[in-house]
């Protein structure tokens, strides 16, 4: 099950198109199973070239034979060693971990800390505002963390693809299935992917406090403005696999 959807994820990523360039990659041949050739840029930094970071086209099977069976249950042992709910120090000390392995795994890291504030469900279900994320009348009941990583290079001014899972859970589980078993997921990805060439710019997003009406998600949103929000292409989300 792991193998399968991490596969899709990473392979979604090299294979999706822009809106621009449908009818360009009609006739594009399909990726194969062979590695495609290491791609080095050069660049004049100063009037000397630079080497840019290095960049590999993976193959299907490449991908399949670096998905590593101990990163995912180490992960998975750690992460669900008690429950993960919003506002408490296992939450806090799981999303620390979370942190600390991608910053590991060659990311810029960081926590985007938020506020939450006790609201009807059905809130999870409208538009995000600031009257719904930020209220000026209502004291927080809690305050959490999302963790967002990027590539060191990440170019704020291309397209870009936000991956994600939610790590926090309800107070009675460790919540292996919902949703250890997609961070875990989540972290594969993103390791493999760190090194990868991509048609959009991978941005991992490890959503707290989903179990209280979906509010690291929305908050997330609320968050982007201006390029950064012209620029989100899309959202693949992993929930609940095992």
């Amino acid at each position: 099950m792991f193998k399968l959807l991490l596969l899709s994820i990473i392979l979604s990523l090299f294979t999706a198109c822009s809106p621009n360039a449908v009818e360009e990659k009609t006739d594009a041949e399909p990726l194969g199973e062979e590695v495609i050739a290491v791609k080095v840029e050069e660049e004049l930094v100063d009037g000397e070239k630079s080497e840019k970071v290095q960049r590999n086209k993976l193959s299907r099977s490449e991908i399949e034979s670096l998905l590593s069976k101990k990163n995912l249950e180490e992960n998975l042992l750690k992460i669900t060693k008690t429950h993960r709910k919003r506002g408490t120090e296992e939450n806090y000390a799981v999303g620390d971990y979370i942190k600390s392995k991608m910053e590991e795994y060659g990311y810029d890291v960081e926590f985007q800390v938020f506020n939450a504030y006790e609201e009807e469900a059905s809130n999870s279900m409208k538009a995000v505002s600031k009257e719904s994320m930020e209220p000026e009348a209502k004291e927080p009941i809690f305050q959490g963390r999302n963790i967002i990583a990027k590539r060191k290079d990440f170019n704020p001014d291309t397209l870009f693809l936000v991956i994600s899972a939610h790590y926090d859970t309800t107070t009675d589980n460790v919540g292996a299935m919902d949703n250890g078993g997609g961070v875990c997921a989540l972290m594969e990805a993103a390791r493999l992917l760190e090194k990868a060439e991509l048609t959009y710019e991978p941005v991992f997003v490890f959503f707290d406090s989903e179990e209280y009406h979906l509010f690291g998600s929305r908050y997330y949103i609320y968050s982007l403005k201006g390029k950064e929000r012209a620029n989100l292409y899309g959202n693949f989300n992993i929930d609940m696999v095992g």
